[in-house]
């Protein structure tokens, strides 16, 4: 028996004197120091299997090792909470960031448009205006106004020499082997529409002759659509002085 009880009590030092000593309370992390408390209480322990008996010492080693398992399961869950929190601050703070992104593509939404609105724009090249879409805009094109805006896409230009007749256009058009020629008369001109096959497709024609004093202008567009085809028509139409 007394052989036993030595060989447990220098079994028990080894281990004991393994183990850190115990550090100042207050100096360390709350996890740390119930370490070194926990370390301090195996050492009176083992003091008590070299001065008390068997059963004394098995009674005190039992709500040790029961507090022992408890700080094990607390620092898992304080680790545990810890990442939950890390989690949860890096996904609060992916919202805000989301939000912030959201309300700036808002306020750049409703951002005014500096487009210029549909209504009358003039020509500065040959002095009338007419009616355009909403950021149509005025471009000097070799001595003619070039007007592109939305599905619009003409140019007016001033007729030199000779006024163009309605047969000296539909004379013009021949060369371009036009389909579905169609004309219509205005008080102070007429419209010649039509289309015809090209490399890239189907383009589609306006020749429009208008007078404005002693003054004729050629509004004229060769469009990829029918749309646009329709968008000069109605604006050459729409010109005045």
């Amino acid at each position: 028996m007394r052989s036993t009880r030595s060989t447990r009590m220098s079994r028990t030092l080894r281990f004991t004197a393994s183990l850190p000593l115990a550090r100042v309370h207050g100096s360390v992390p709350e996890s740390e120091e119930k370490s070194a408390r926990t370390v301090d209480s195996l050492r009176l322990v083992t003091a008590c299997y070299v001065s008390c008996d068997m059963r004394t010492a098995t009674l005190l080693l039992i709500p040790l090792l029961c507090s022992s398992l408890a700080l094990v399961g607390c620092d898992s869950g304080e680790k545990k909470a810890d990442g939950e929190k890390k989690a949860d601050g890096e996904q609060k703070a992916d919202g805000e960031q989301k939000a912030d992104g959201e309300r700036k593509d808002d306020g750049d939404a409703a951002e005014p448009d500096d487009a210029a609105p549909a209504g009358a724009i003039e020509l500065p090249k040959t002095g009338l205006k007419g009616t355009a879409p909403a950021g149509a805009k005025v471009t000097d094109m070799m001595g003619s106004d070039m007007v592109q805006g939305g599905s619009l896409v003409a140019t007016v230009s001033k007729v030199e020499g000779e006024a163009t007749t309605v047969e000296s256009a539909k004379e013009d058009a021949e060369m371009y082997g036009p389909k579905g020629m169609t004309e219509e008369t205005l008080d102070d001109g007429f419209v010649l529409v039509f289309t015809n096959e090209g490399s890239a497709g189907t383009n589609y024609w306006v020749k429009a002759y208008r007078t404005f004093g002693d003054e004729q202008v050629e509004c004229s567009t060769t469009a990829g659509s029918e749309e646009q085809q329709t968008a000069a028509v109605t604006f050459c139409k729409s010109l005045e002085k």
